[in-house]
């Protein structure tokens, strides 16, 4: 009983935790850079960080760091006010439209969380693109990794598809925790309880299954150069 016990406390609180860290630590994260060059802002989850560019090594010109530097703060700007804007939709639109189970609000909520997950990007692929364009041929060969336009297109269709489902993953094991709330409430049978938490494991399996598949589609879009600089594969 008491291992029972715990279990339930052990899910109880990853219900309602688990939002506020999705609205925090997933992509819509602020991360306040004070370095010239932001080396990875576009945040695709490869399982490996990109190597840093060394940018001592690129000589860079009083005007071109100047470029850089509004760059980047734009760069900050976006991720502001998207991030904010996320967790403002998470917090006082989609929690809210749960707890009474209002299908129409959860829906709208959840379209306004996905397009503002697209805007977000769309500020950290400017970035990306117009920084390169500051730097000459002979400095972006210092890059340990550049992505073609191609390739960010395609890892934005994997992207947009892998955050539409982890979404939907997220608003059911909300449901599933206000139920369990509702069953304790209650004073429920340990059945009724453990059938709803038997269904939030589910549901955490089926995210962790998704971030492999995704990190594997987002990898085969990679070169075969890409990959050995970010796995250190053999050649």
């Amino acid at each position: 009983m008491k291992k029972l016990i715990s279990l339930l406390l052990v899910v109880f609180i990853g219900i309602f935790t688990s939002t506020i860290v999705y609205a925090q630590t997933s992509k819509p994260l602020i991360q306040v850079s004070v370095k010239l060059i932001v080396t990875d802002p576009l945040k695709y989850d490869f399982g490996k960080a990109i190597p840093e560019v060394d940018v001592d090594k690129l000589n860079l010109t009083p005007d071109q760091k100047e470029k850089l530097t509004k760059l980047r703060e734009k760069l900050q700007e976006g991720e502001i006010k998207y991030s904010r804007a996320f967790a403002n939709i998470w917090n006082k639109e989609l929690k809210p439209a749960v707890q009474k189970d209002d299908q129409n609000a959860i829906k709208k909520a959840k379209e306004e969380l996905l397009n503002t997950l697209k805007e977000l990007q769309k500020v950290r692929i400017n970035y990306y693109f117009e920084m390169q364009k500051v730097l000459t041929p002979e400095q972006l060969k210092h890059f340990p990794i550049l992505f073609t336009k191609e390739q960010v297109d395609r890892f934005e269709q994997i992207r947009e598809n892998y955050d539409r489902e982890r979404l939907n993953l997220d608003i059911a094991r909300m449901i599933e925790g206000y139920k369990v709330q509702q069953l304790r409430k209650e004073n429920a049978s340990t059945k009724e309880i453990n059938t709803r938490v038997a269904l939030i494991v589910a549901i955490d399996n089926k995210k962790k299954d998704d971030l492999i598949n995704y990190r594997v589609a987002l990898r085969e879009v990679l070169t075969k150069e890409q990959r050995e600089v970010l796995f250190a594969e053999k050649k």
